[in-house]
């Protein structure tokens, strides 16, 4: 089991890949990351329940609780974003049916 120091630094490394598929809209990597560092993020929470003593748990879960809410919140996005592509693509392949 990965200790907190190697998570953090791989949930940042993460972000920062995230951030980079965002300015690129690589949406199919954005996934990709986004539900690996949530994979992270959950072995941190499971690591810090086990390790840390009550009061950093407090801490550091309410930080960890606003993380999960924000990478939860991108997935929505991106899924809402996948399902508009997808209906512009329909409607242009009716559109270009109907121009042959």
């Amino acid at each position: 089991m990965p200790d907190v120091s190697s998570l953090l630094s791989a949930i940042y490394k993460l972000t920062e890949e995230i951030r980079r598929c965002t300015e690129d809209r690589n949406y199919r990597a954005l996934q990709e990351k986004l539900n690996e560092r949530g994979k992270r993020l959950e072995e941190l929470r499971r690591v810090i329940s086990r390790e840390l003593t009550p009061d950093q748990r407090r801490a550091i879960g309410e930080g960890l609780k606003e993380v999960l809410r924000a990478n939860h919140e991108l997935q929505d996005l991106l899924k809402s974003h996948e399902e508009q592509l997808k209906e512009e693509y329909d409607r242009l392949r009716k559109g270009r049916r109907g121009i042959r």
